[in-house]
């Protein structure tokens, strides 16, 4: 890259804010507040997250940006419950103004058969615009998308949940597709491994996108350095 060129900082994360399932509530908070102290260094021009279920986890993550949204139709529901009935639990943090936010539920969320709750919260895909400097006379559109697909749970769940998430997948492909920005950013938990072809969500994604850990690390895909979940060091 030239010393002219400019570079735009973006984090994407699954906050994993759910408090039945993080390890209990005092985990949970040590580990915002710490993901505050974070984004607090000012390292990042936007950061797009998921898994922020409660009002009080958005509020403190919010300040730390000029620009946020909590993309989810029924926000005022996330207030603390232990359950987020009706929340998506999706965020854009953003150093630039945010325009054109939109949160688009999915058709396809869950069944009651599978028991694992996919009913019960708001999954779907958000998207905000921004408008990125390159110098004072001109800027690029961007369009960032968050979203967190049907969970995968491994088990015997996972044979409604597969098909379940491939419809998610279509509907976000369509929504990127109908995007006019110059640049268009996909992040989120797509619970799903790196797969090729049109019946897996990442082939549908990469169909049209780019992989930006592949186009940086070619041989990245599977290896345990860069992965986000189930990896630590011995």
């Amino acid at each position: 890259m030239s010393d002219s060129s400019n570079t735009l900082r973006v984090l994407n994360l699954n906050t994993w804010g759910f408090r039945l399932v993080s390890s209990g509530l005092k985990e949970k908070e040590s580990r915002f507040e710490a993901l505050r102290d974070i984004l607090a260094r000012n390292e990042f021009d936007v950061a797009l997250l998921q898994e922020v279920w409660y009002r009080c986890d958005y509020d403190l993550l919010k300040a730390t940006f000029p620009y946020s949204s909590y993309l989810s139709d029924h926000y005022s529901r996330a207030t603390g419950n232990l359950v987020p009935v009706g929340c998506s639990g999706l965020v854009i943090l953003s150093k630039f103004p945010l325009e054109e936010v939109e949160f688009f539920p999915f058709k396809r969320r869950g069944g009651l058969l599978t028991f694992d709750g996919e009913i019960l919260v708001q999954k779907g895909v958000g998207r905000a615009r921004i408008h990125w400097p390159m110098n004072d006379q001109t800027s690029l559109k961007i369009d960032l998308f968050t979203t967190h697909l049907v969970a995968y749970t491994g088990d015997f769940r996972d044979f409604f949940n597969d098909t379940i998430r491939h419809k998610q997948a279509l509907e976000l492909l369509q929504m990127i597709e109908k995007s006019d920005s110059e640049i268009k950013i996909l992040s989120g938990d797509f619970n799903t491994p790196p797969k090729v072809g049109d019946q897996e969500p990442y082939g549908l994604f990469a169909s049209v996108l780019t992989d930006s850990l592949i186009d940086k690390f070619p041989n990245a895909s599977g290896d345990p350095d860069f992965a986000t979940i189930g990896n630590y060091a011995i």
